[in-house]
């Protein structure tokens, strides 16, 4: 894209974007917020080097999308309004709206649990792939005992399962951000036992027959017979519910979580942080948005997520593209 602003700011519209780019920030999302801005100051005949509380309310609802897509424009017009008041130039900043979460997840009961694991942990052996079955119930336990997103469980390597301390160090997470994990002993010597019979590898969810790591696709067929086999039926109740999967495992940690946090006497406002950085989380929004998901069954959970972090005010002023 070219930076052809035409508006009374345009060139403190290019400048900002070369600020950005001197920074080592990618400008992409931030010229298209800027385009959207300039094309409105001209369509509305905005002359004075001013951004009021009138003109850019007015502006952002003319975007378009859902309301995270207006987040991000009011997250990347918050960095533009600093800029420009550090240059002397009134640029009002809005507050973050709050977003409405639109995906409903399936919560498992402690039922539907025992039915799952102790029919995975009967699942008959193949003379093709032996090991196949027993690392499917490792992968069942590290999701539900442990929060972890399937691709962290599956991209774990040998080096880090520490068996000793019954800890996981987690590589491979979202965001990059790196984190230990404590296991159920139960999962630390099912483990324990299944790499002392096994040749030395690289990766826990490896493949014996091809030498390669197990892939999503095999954990989401694993997934959909063992639901069957259980009788795990889903009939949508909610717009946007989803149906049982993988990833409602750790849904369903979270969900837990927070129902045995509320019966201690720990202050949630000190026990919060650590749950949302023992789920690899970059900030509470992302918490928030499992409580939100969860809203039926755990109300309480998310009142109370809601007005710490309107109270401490920690919502980043930035968000990353």
């Amino acid at each position: 894209m070219k930076n052809d602003f035409k508006s009374f700011l345009a060139v403190e519209f290019s400048n900002y974007l070369q600020l950005l780019l001197s920074a080592g920030r990618s400008t992409r999302n931030h010229e298209i917020m800027l385009r959207s801005l300039d094309s409105f100051l001209l369509q509305n005949h905005t002359f004075e080097k001013c951004l009021s509380e009138s003109i850019i309310n007015q502006w952002l609802s003319t975007i378009c999308g859902t309301s995270a897509n207006k987040v991000s424009y009011i997250a990347r017009y918050r960095g533009l309004s600093k800029y420009l008041r550090s240059i002397n130039i009134t640029a009002f900043e809005p507050e973050y709206p709050r977003c409405s979460y639109t995906y409903a997840p399936y919560v498992f009961s402690d039922e539907e649990w025992k039915r799952m694991i102790a029919s995975a942990d009967s699942l008959p052996y193949s003379d093709y792939n032996p090991e196949s079955a027993v690392l499917f119930c490792i992968l069942l336990r590290m999701l539900y005992g442990c929060g972890l997103r399937r691709n962290e469980a599956l991209k774990m390597e040998t080096r880090d399962i520490d068996l000793n301390l019954g800890v996981l160090f987690v590589r491979h997470a979202k965001n990059d951000k790196q984190r230990y994990v404590p296991m159920d002993i139960s999962l630390t010597e099912l483990i324990r036992a299944y790499l002392s019979i096994v040749p030395q590898r690289e990766y826990l969810f490896v493949n014996s027959t091809s030498g390669r790591r197990y892939s999503a696709e095999w954990a989401r067929k694993r997934m959909g017979h063992l639901l069957q086999d259980c009788g795990i039926d889903f009939e949508r109740v909610r717009k946007y519910e989803r149906g049982p999967c993988l990833h409602c495992f750790r849904h369903t940690f979270v969900a837990k979580a927070f129902d045995q946090l509320l019966q201690t006497p720990l202050d949630f406002a000190d026990a919060v942080p650590f749950i949302s950085t023992y789920l690899g989380h970059c900030d509470l929004r992302e918490t928030d948005k499992y409580l939100q998901a969860n809203y039926d069954f755990f109300q309480r959970d998310h009142t109370l997520i809601t007005d710490y972090t309107r109270k401490h005010n920690i919502f980043p002023e930035v968000i990353d593209e």
